[in-house]
């Protein structure tokens, strides 16, 4: 029974009108349905308890409900009896299951297509000879099955049209109609059914299209409203409770692409172009103020602080490092589509600064194709501002993004126009700055003898300027252009400089990095006792600010420099400390490392640092569900153990390895583990494979 739930008010069907159809239906004579209301619900709700006690199941259809008392009346009062309802809204019935339909998956709603063009043309190949062409077509419809089925009822009614000629339509809400069927005719009635219930919530509706993010946070939409948090949340729940919003997670929303194209005819419509502007710039604002924020506190962390103005913290929660990466990770995706649009709406101030705030935490997490489309937009912005400064500040941002991607000779390019213009303006700390940047691509293309020239301009200019914190970093960049080019003394002596340098401001990461190069440096120079204990000093400032790459990068370092000097006991504590750190992110290279270093051990006779060894090796591929690595482990183990006469933990260990050879004793398994395996290793196992 359709109960035309969202047509007009006098459209709506009430359970009055339907007792007596329903009656009908359940096989009652039409001469003895009683004439009146009241008579024909009791014997509706008479004739299904006739038909419980007699074992005869009724289930009950009533599609397009609107509210819950369309259909209370309706219900079965037996539990043999079922009723499904549907509706957009969240409806309120009392022990009822409610079961959330999202669109169809793209392979569903490729199905519906095919069968739908195939029940009226048996012959039409258009999907299956297009399938690229009509997987894309479906998801313009945004897998919406009303939507796929119009799509679909046009393609049959135009056997000469193409899909790709469909898609091309821009409008795509309102190319969705067939005959009386259309898409936005369904949305119209699910927003204006809102208008009557919750006029403020449907008001939302349009304001929210004007978000040009992916999703909406809840801090977000109250800043493009201009109201308070604990203003738009019910508003956005009643918009979810319409069907015309999704909840995607913790205080966000999604719009369905078909609803925000619909949304945003309905703004264009109602609102005026200037309010439109004014909500636009203050979500732009609004992004643009979290952004400087969060990139203070990276910058801090970076030891690049006096590079900005920090701001204060906001009641917006990001008020530390956690919280800044917080935001730009759920904003990320977000972020590039507002800068796209502030440049697209000639909103080039703000595009720009968007842009700048952005960068140190694109190049932290390594979003690079994110980090090269708001270079991009940075520098379009900044031209168009006219502003000779900003063009070679996107210039030399553009460049130090090119060298992260590793396109070298173009990042010479940009930092070279970049230097030009920072000289024409006479900004002498930038064309420093863009000079050691130049310094680090021409390293990296082995062009030492620049790279150490620019290195050591720059470190004149900052040093003339009292600059020690970018006078300390050019001259740990020069040390390691110099390392580069063999010259290992000099090197050593500007590493030493860097740190003399560092040791006056507080830049725990930096020193970090620059210790963890002399180390490098003087390990090469046959300095070992003394690169050790730079490690050392590098492992506890990384341990004290949390920086767990650069640790981890410092303790493989050091556990590569202790193998060299065979110092293999103490190498066990430091691989046993990057297991520590890289779980849960672990690695069968690191469960090797204990592996290979238990074995060594073994062969060198130190039998109680071997089996600890071995033991951590055990525990580390179990973690990992490395069976084969595990059972040889246990079996190396086993064979020690025999070596010391302890029998009976020798029996336990082998008896373990036993049992995960069971897996292994097929010919592919077998040549898997054999070809990972040094000669002597394999007749070590073979008897537990036969």
């Amino acid at each position: 029974m359709d109960l035309h739930g969202y047509g007009a008010h006098d459209e709506q069907v009430r359970p009055v009108q339907l007792f007596a159809p329903l009656l009908q239906a359940l096989g009652a004579p039409r001469e003895e349905i009683p004439a009146t209301a009241p008579e024909q619900a009791v014997a509706y709700h008479q004739l299904l308890a006739r038909r419980a006690k007699s074992g005869q199941r009724v289930l009950i259809v009533l599609d397009n409900v609107s509210f819950g008392n369309q259909v209370r009346a309706l219900l079965p009062r037996q539990m043999v009896h079922r009723a499904l309802v549907t509706t957009r809204d969240a409806i309120d019935l009392q022990d009822a299951h409610k079961l959330d339909l999202d669109v169809m998956t793209s392979t569903e709603a490729l199905a519906l297509l095919s069968k739908s063009i195939a029940n009226r043309l048996p012959a039409d190949r258009r999907v299956s000879e297009g399938k690229p062409e009509a997987l894309h077509l479906v998801s313009l419809c945004g897998s919406l099955p009303l939507a796929v089925s119009i799509t679909a009822s046009l393609l049959a009614d135009e056997p000469s049209v193409t899909i790709q000629e469909l898609s091309r339509i821009s409008n795509r809400v309102a190319i969705f109609r067939f005959g009386e069927v259309a898409v936005a005719a369904s949305f119209d009635q699910s927003w204006k059914h809102l208008q009557r219930r919750n006029p403020d919530a449907a008001a939302l509706l349009p304001v929210l299209s004007l978000n040009p993010g992916l999703d909406i946070a809840n801090i977000t939409v109250a800043a493009l409203v201009g109201k308070s948090v604990d203003e738009v949340i019910p508003l956005l729940r009643a918009l979810r409770q319409a069907s015309l919003l999704q909840h995607v997670g913790a205080g966000r929303w999604r719009m369905h692409d078909l609803i925000r194209q619909y949304a945003s005819m309905q703004a264009e419509r109602i609102t005026l172009e200037a309010d439109r502007l004014t909500a636009s710039r203050r979500l732009l604002e609004f992004f643009r103020a979290n952004a400087k924020i969060a990139d203070s506190y990276l910058k801090q962390t970076l030891d690049l602080a006096t590079l900005v103005e920090v701001a204060d913290p906001s009641t917006n929660g990001i008020d530390c490092l956690d919280a800044s990466l917080a935001w730009f990770d759920s904003e990320r995706a977000n972020l590039v589509e507002v800068a796209r649009f502030a440049t697209g709406s000639k909103m080039y101030e703000l595009a720009f600064d968007l842009t700048t705030f952005s960068f140190c935490y694109m190049s932290w997490r390594r979003h690079l194709d994110d980090w090269s489309t708001l270079s991009e937009l940075q520098l379009e912005s900044a031209q168009r501002i006219g502003d000779e400064q900003l063009i070679s500040q996107a210039l030399l941002d553009r460049g130090q993004m090119l060298n992260a991607v590793g396109n070298l000779e173009d990042s010479l390019e940009s930092f070279g126009s970049a230097l030009l213009g920072f000289r024409a303006v006479s900004d002498v700390t930038r064309e420093a700055v863009c000079l050691n940047s130049m310094g680090t691509s021409l390293r990296r293309l082995g062009r030492f003898r620049d790279a150490i020239d620019c290195h050591k301009e720059s470190a004149q200019i900052f040093e003339a300027a009292c600059d020690n914190a970018r006078l300390a970093q050019a001259k740990s960049n020069l040390g390691s252009a110099l390392r580069d080019n063999g010259k290992l003394e000099d090197s050593i002596r500007a590493y030493r400089d860097s740190m003399r340098y560092f040791r006056t401001v507080e830049a725990p990461r930096s020193k970090s990095i620059v210790l963890n190069n002399l180390a490098l440096a003087l390990a090469l120079n046959g300095d070992t006792d003394e690169a050790i204990e730079v490690h050392r000093e590098d492992i506890m400032i990384c341990r004290g600010i949390g920086d767990r790459h650069g640790e981890l990068m410092s303790l493989r370092n050091l556990a590569d420099l202790l193998a060299k000097l065979d110092r293999l006991g103490e190498r066990v504590s430091i691989i046993d400390r990057i297991i520590s750190l890289t779980d849960p992110d672990l690695s069968n290279q690191d469960g090797a490392e204990l592996y290979n270093l238990a074995t060594a051990l073994q062969d060198r006779g130190d039998t109680a640092m071997a089996i600890a060894a071995y033991g951590r090796a055990i525990r580390h591929f179990a973690k990992l569900g490395s069976g084969w690595r595990e059972m040889v482990s246990w079996n190396r183990l086993g064979i020690l153990y025999e070596q010391l006469g302890d029998l009976e933990d020798a029996k336990v260990a082998k008896g373990r390895a036993k049992a995960l050879s069971v897996e292994f004793r097929n010919a592919d398994r077998r040549q898997e583990i054999f070809g990972s395996l040094f000669p002597r290793e394999v007749d070590l196992i073979k008897h537990l494979l036969e």
